[in-house]
């Protein structure tokens, strides 16, 4: 993994991306929790405000991004899973945002989300 990351960063990675409806990702990463999130009696919902759900995407990695999210929001939820799922359109742009109930992550934690390693 840290050395397809590593060709990603520089572009030596090709991922074939195609025309795909956010929606349906949704929907199928859906299907990989739900079973989960049934059996601690919570619930996962959408709420798609989007009306343009088209996204250029690699289907199999970013379902897997959405899967590892919504896996997530189900591990870190400290009693019944409560996860809602929205969607909507910012000018030219597709918004996704979950909520659910688990403890987050701190501060500190959130400022080096995005540094390596």
């Amino acid at each position: 993994n840290v050395l397809r990351i590593s060709r990603l960063e520089k572009n030596e990675l090709d991922l074939k991306k195609e025309r795909l409806d956010l929606h349906e990702i949704i929907e199928e990463a859906m299907a990989h929790v739900e079973l989960i999130v049934e059996d601690k009696e919570g619930y996962i919902q959408t709420h798609f405000g989007a009306l343009r759900s088209s996204i250029l995407a690699n289907h199999a990695h970013f379902t897997n991004v959405i899967v590892n999210i919504l896996d997530n929001a189900v591990k870190y939820s400290p009693e019944k899973p409560k996860i809602d799922i929205y969607t909507e359109n910012v000018k030219n742009y597709i918004v996704m945002k979950v909520r659910d109930q688990g403890s987050g992550m701190s501060k500190p934690v959130q400022k080096k989300i995005f540094e390596k390693f």
